[in-house]
């Protein structure tokens, strides 16, 4: 996309103001940059991701775990019990569907069914990619300008590495741009903007966090232009009136039926994250402005410029489903950069609004320049696939062939999968880095016992206490640049007997 005859057509955006003019309407229809070529990038990148789920098998966090083993339990009937801050919305009724349908179609193996898992959030990113190329021809008229928006949030790496697992925030951000390109409705419908509510509470039910794209849509509607003050209020209304209905029955009605009680987990999240203040973290709490700290990890700095260059019209609605939840998001004391899945779209439309300015000022070689400088710092992040728990998947896929084994000890289960390879064999949970005071009150009575291998070189006295339980080291399972694990054997009880007199 670097040639000039290739992107001369983002010059007409300009002159749109955010709507269409002739110009641009007449570069929407030329055939460069059309349907092919969209669905080529769409088709592309979903094999991509497919292929990225099959080579790193591991887990990130305990939240892609938690999706998986509750879709397991859903469709397979796999033991195990979510965290009770957590609506099971998304794994029941959209994950546990393919994992069923597999199931019926031959898939026997655990790593067959982890993958056929991970097909609907594929499906759900390649669908984000084709609305946000919506969101920009309608918004610039210009199918330039839209292909490179979904180029950009094609490769960049938060969407990217984040689709090939069960990471649940892929699906919210789905909702999350279905919202917004209903907010781009020029219809004096309240139709538009409740349907809006509607997406954004689905948005919520996966990740109660994500409410904060509600204040964001508001602010849009209020900021549109070519509606009279009645009609925002209408649509205010309109959006929060689809909001809390569609919420009455994906927070409220299912875990009602779920539980016995409506909002159960919505409640129990609410009192955990803003009452107690209690995150599964070792890093629990950042300082405000930790996002803008590591901005440059996502959000690569030679593409600010562009994103503050778009036109004024364009710019203001990205620029406010930008910053309010990222303002509302930096209150919450424990951040992680996966968090803003939700606003990656929005900062690759800024940047294909801003290039659409340069083009029109004739300020192509700069435009393409920063464009490509950006291309290592867009995707560099994906190596984070890389550090997912590949060698803790591998030990748990050692121990599933053993026979015999009927309990087990691992440092963060999670990072194992919990029990999804050995679902008859009791699971113990173990800290990062245990000390003797857990080993002692965790080990006594399993077969086998996992620990961080870098942990266990740290603090040789972990092997001492488990040697005193019975136990010795059988071997360091690696894989990659995984972080590799430790694995301890109970030995045999002749090998543990005194010597006779």
């Amino acid at each position: 996309m670097g040639g000039s005859s290739e992107l001369g057509d983002l010059a007409t955006v300009s002159a749109g103001h955010g709507t269409r003019p002739d110009a641009a309407a007449a570069a929407a229809t030329r055939p460069r940059f059309g349907p092919g070529t969209v669905a080529a990038l769409l088709l592309v990148t979903a094999a991509v991701k497919l292929a990225l789920a099959i080579a790193f098998p591991g887990f990130g966090t305990g939240d892609d775990t938690e999706v998986l083993l509750s879709a397991f339990r859903a469709a397979t009937g796999l033991p195990y019990e979510a965290w009770n801050i957590r609506s099971l919305f998304l794994p029941e009724l959209v994950v546990a569907p393919f994992l069923a349908l597999a199931s019926f179609l031959g898939v026997g193996s655990t790593d067959g069914l982890r993958v056929a898992a991970v097909l609907p959030f594929v499906l759900l990113s390649t669908a984000s990619l084709a609305l946000l190329h919506r969101i920009a021809l309608r918004m610039t008229g210009s199918r330039a300008a839209a292909l490179l928006a979904a180029s950009l949030y094609a490769v960049h790496w938060i969407p990217l590495g984040y689709a090939s697992t069960t990471f649940p925030r892929t699906a919210s951000t789905t909702a999350v741009l279905a919202a917004f390109l209903l907010l781009l409705s020029r219809r004096g419908s309240p139709v538009p903007p409740a349907a809006a509510g509607a997406c954004l509470a689905l948005a919520a039910t996966v990740r109660y966090s994500e409410v904060v794209f509600l204040p964001a849509a508001a602010a849009v509607l209020l900021l549109s232009d070519g509606r009279a003050g009645r009609e925002k209020l209408r649509g205010l209304f309109a959006l929060a009136s689809g909001f809390a209905a569609t919420g009455l029955l994906t927070m409220g009605l299912f875990d009602a039926v779920r539980t016995g009680r409506p909002f159960s987990s919505l409640l129990a999240f609410g009192s955990h994250a803003l009452l107690e203040r209690q995150y599964s973290s070792l890093e629990p709490v950042q300082p405000s402005w930790w996002y803008l700290w590591r901005l440059p990890k996502w959000f690569p700095l030679p593409l600010v410029p562009l994103a503050v260059l778009g036109e004024r019209k364009l710019r203001a609605p990205l620029a406010v489903m930008l910053l309010v939840p990222l303002g509302l998001l930096s209150l919450v004391p424990h951040k992680e950069l996966r968090y803003l899945q939700g606003l990656i779209p929005f900062v690759c439309l800024l940047v294909a609004a801003g290039a659409a300015q340069l083009f029109s000022k004739g300020r192509k070689r700069t435009a393409v320049a920063l464009l490509a400088a950006s291309l290592p710092w867009l995707s560099f992040g994906i190596t984070f696939l890389a550090r997912k728990s590949t060698a803790a998947v591998e030990a748990s896929r050692l121990l599933a062939k053993e026979p015999g084994i009927g309990t087990v000890a691992l440092s963060q289960s999670w990072a194992y999968g919990g029990n999804l390879y050995f679902p008859a064999v009791s699971v113990r949970d173990l800290p990062v880095e245990p000390a003797n005071e857990d080993l002692d009150a965790v080990v006594p009575g399993t077969d086998r016992v996992c620990l961080w291998a870098d942990v266990v070189e740290r603090s040789p006295g972990l092997a001492e206490r488990l040697g005193e339980h019975g136990f010795t080291r059988a071997a360091t399972v690696r894989s990659g640049t995984s972080r590799p694990v430790a694995l301890f054997a109970r030995r045999p009880a002749a090998a543990r007997a005194p010597a006779a007199p």
